[in-house]
């Protein structure tokens, strides 16, 4: 799913921002909302600040694997404290849709090799910042999917 996909979807859990469902997660659809857009925007901040002529991608394992599989394996990672949600409320949740929004037109003009540095994956540049992304954003589209469905 595209990320312009991801953030529009984004918007129509915002009424149920407060649910949480203890068997599926310890946070709330807000927390996984608002994590999903500091990650957005957070590494795109990082990337545009990058010289891309400073990449050096390198080998993981893990990499790997998430990008082969698309997938994020539920609770093997915590969050860096960066991207981790502390105060929020629909209103904030709202504001920050339409930043991160505003922000995703930025990777357009992002060079082939700025990048962002993973705390696992290391360096990952322009094109595979995006397939990120998306894997990770989807990670945590499944568990608001998961808890919607799980206490409606």
């Amino acid at each position: 799913m595209r990320l312009e996909s991801i953030v529009n979807e984004l918007t129509t859990y915002l009424p149920d921002h407060q649910k949480r469902n203890l068997s599926i997660s310890n946070s709330t659809i807000g927390w996984q909302i608002e994590h999903i857009l500091l990650t957005i925007n957070q590494v795109i901040k990082n990337c545009e600040e990058s010289i891309d002529s400073n990449y050096q991608p390198k080998f993981s394992i893990w990499k790997l694997i998430v990008f082969t599989t698309k997938k994020i394996p539920r609770g093997k990672v915590k969050a860096p404290k960066i991207v981790r949600p502390e105060l929020f409320d629909k209103n904030s949740l709202e504001i920050h849709i339409k930043q991160t929004t505003e922000n995703l037109k930025i990777i357009n003009d992002l060079k082939k090799n700025q990048y962002f540095n993973h705390p696992i994956f290391g360096h990952i540049n322009k094109i595979k910042m995006i397939k990120f992304l998306e894997i990770h954003s989807n990670h945590h589209l499944k568990i608001i999917r998961e808890i919607i469905h799980k206490t409606s």
